[in-house]
């Protein structure tokens, strides 16, 4: 039977009828798929889905609000990545109007050159970047209105994208709740910043005027920060304040301890920062006698009574973490300078459990000392090959503190949280004056007038270490196209707005500003280094005890010699220096085949990383390419 074949101009006919129903498929697919708004979120973290603490911000929502997201996407020349980033903004903010059952209204709007739209931007406060000479300015920025209250991001900085939801989740908040509450803030350091002084020292210059703690900066956006000198505080803490930040309590009064006492008995919720040796503290005086300037604190008649057992004069030196620091002419690890992770924090307590990167520098230990009526749950703990050494090295390198260390052996509590019923740290009542110790008669009539009161029921969170508050362990200045911008390093101004937040302000702002900061560290690499540094630090420790056996066996020899011997070295000694020096030559080497096994070691991490990347995927594809043609040839 003769095969009837089509003429070739009916073949192509029939070709391009085919291909142009198969891309009017894939077009109407394509708008299908796009107007039912299908969205997967593949990431790790969720990052481009709203966190339940959002979602639960949304649906308490009385008041609509009006989101106005500016961009310039008429420009031609904002360049492609600026675009897409838009894109994704877009696309991330609409999630908030999908899951607000029509409270949220978004509109996006074009500020072309000249129109009502930019001075409209102009007015709510969004800068325009300009992008050439003469070329019109690029908008990208975000206003939230609700009723009379309105809040800006004037630039959404593409850098800063991971703190995007909780940057807009916490304006939806303060423009729905505008009344702050007040936050009592009580240091001896100027935390919340400082004025200029008036009177300057005859041809001194004038001191210039302290910028606020970053975290403290970040913290009044959302609360009412009320500073509270420790003289005044004497006085009493204002009943306005029903959260307490006390922070460096260094040479505080009895009655400034009483004040804070009677705050937690009435009810108050303490957030208290003590240490050993902080590194931030600048305001001591010399010591007359050449010793280094006191920079601990401690709250020691308030922590008896209510059962933490703390040591002002040790610091937590932890051997499994620690940061490069510079002595001398070498690079190493200091363990006292902590860097914790999120195996470090506690799982179940809200104000912690997301949290990834805690830094700390030259760190206290709390211990439990509680009785029944007081609940203490740690918030950070150390790892279990930590222990302390004595405060007063801490500035004198890492050798001084080792020689001196102490392991603990077991993990050490650095922040705990209490509960419970306190009893009051002064049973006998408001502290005298000497003035009222010496008038008889006022003092029987102050102790008829005492009404301190006994116990009260609170929660209160001590954190043995105030640099965890202090820039150097929280930003760092990086220099962006849209200016320089403080960028955090570490999730500590994160577990103190948490904390906050739990005791004074709004719970569901927790795990939206706890999901934004992501540790993305190589664990691997810095476990090689941690392992690597310890086998350094065990043949350091082993050079100086057999140079303090050399210095040791030396003086003996030189004892044992006669008076007018005493000027030689003799050959025993030369003997001891020679094999002294031949074990230093020894361990040195060993010390050098110690780093190079660590370049070694993380040589081959990285190998056997491009290795996945670049074969891994092309394998996998080609094996999944065979294992289809079997099946067809089975067929």
């Amino acid at each position: 039977m003769n095969e009837i074949k089509a003429h070739p101009i009916k073949q192509i006919g029939g070709g391009l009828v085919g291909l142009l129903v198969l891309l009017a498929a894939l077009i109407a697919g394509n708008v299908i798929i796009k107007n039912l708004h299908l969205r997967a979120d593949l990431t790790d973290e969720k990052r481009f889905s709203l966190s339940d603490g959002t979602i639960n911000t949304i649906k308490k929502l009385e008041d609509n609000v009006e989101m106005q997201f500016y961009f310039s996407k008429s420009n031609p020349k904002v360049p492609m990545q600026l675009k897409t980033f838009a894109e994704k903004t877009e696309d991330f903010l609409r999630e908030y109007a999908r899951n607000s059952n029509g409270k949220i209204k978004l509109t996006v709007i074009d500020p072309k050159p000249d129109t009502d739209a930019e001075d409209q931007a102009a007015q709510n406060g969004l800068q325009g970047l300009p992008l050439d000479m003469y070329g019109a300015p690029l908008y990208m920025g975000l206003v939230l209105t609700s009723g009379k209250y309105s809040a800006t991001i004037p630039i959404i900085d593409p850098q800063k994208e991971r703190f995007l939801e909780y940057e807009v989740s916490r304006m939806i908040y303060q423009i729905t709740h505008p009344q702050k509450p007040v936050i009592g803030v009580l240091s001896s350091l100027p935390v919340l910043g400082s004025e200029p002084s008036r009177f300057a020292m005859p041809g001194q210059p004038q001191p210039p005027q302290q910028k606020p703690w970053f975290v403290f900066s970040d913290l009044k956006k959302d609360f009412d920060l009320r500073d509270i000198d420790p003289l005044s505080a004497e006085e009493g803490i204002p009943d306005e304040i029903k959260t307490l930040v006390v922070v460096h309590p260094k040479d505080f009064s009895d009655k400034a301890y009483y004040a804070i006492d009677q705050f937690v008995m009435r009810g108050g919720h303490l957030i208290a920062f003590v240490d050993p040796s902080a590194y931030s503290d600048n305001t001591a005086a010399p010591n007359p006698y050449g010793m280094p300037p006191s920079a601990s604190s401690d709250m020691a008649k308030l922590f008896a009574a209510w059962g933490i057992k703390y040591d002002p004069a040790r610091i937590i030196v932890d051997r499994e973490t620690g940061m490069q620091v510079r002595e001398g002419n070498r690079a190493v690890l200091n363990h006292a300078i902590l860097n914790y992770n999120a195996k470090n924090v506690n799982k179940e307590d809200a104000a912690s459990a997301n949290l990834t990167s805690l830094r700390a520098i030259f760190a206290g230990a709390l211990v439990d000392n509680s009785d029944e009526s007081v609940t203490i749950v740690p918030l950070l703990t150390t790892s279990a090959n930590s222990g302390t050494s004595p405060a007063a090295t801490a500035r004198f390198g890492s050798e001084a503190m080792q020689r001196d260390y102490r392991a603990a052996g077991a993990p050490q509590n650095l922040a705990v949280k209490l509960t419970g019923k306190f009893k009051t740290a002064f049973p006998d009542g408001r502290p005298k004056t000497e003035e009222e110790d010496k008038d008889k008669a006022k003092d029987d009539k102050v102790a008829a007038k005492d009404t301190t009161l006994k116990e009260g029921e609170s929660t209160i969170v001590v954190i043995a270490d105030v640099d965890m508050l202090a820039d150097i362990t929280n930003v760092e200045d990086v220099r962006t196209p849209f200016g320089n911008i403080r960028q955090q390093v570490s999730n500590n101004g994160t577990l103190l707005a948490n904390l906050v937040d739990q005791l004074a302000g709004d719970r569901d702002l927790i795990s939206i500003r706890s999901r934004a900061e992501v540790d993305r560290s190589f664990t691997k690499v810095e476990e090689l280094r941690k392992k690597a540094q310890l086998k350094f630090e065990d043949k350091m420790t082993e050079l100086n005890k057999q140079l303090q056996d050399a210095e040791q066996r030396i003086n003996e020899l030189q004892q044992q010699k006669d008076a007018s011997q005493r000027n030689f070295i003799s050959d025993e000694q030369r003997s001891e220096i020679k094999k002294f020096h031949a074990r230093k030559r020894e361990i040195s080497h060993e010390i050098r085949q110690v780093q190079k096994d660590l370049r070694k070691d993380i040589d081959k991490l990285g190998t056997k990383i491009k290795l996945a990347n670049i074969a891994l995927m092309p394998l996998l594809v080609i094996a999944m390419g065979i294992v289809v043609a079997v099946r067809k040839h089975k067929r």
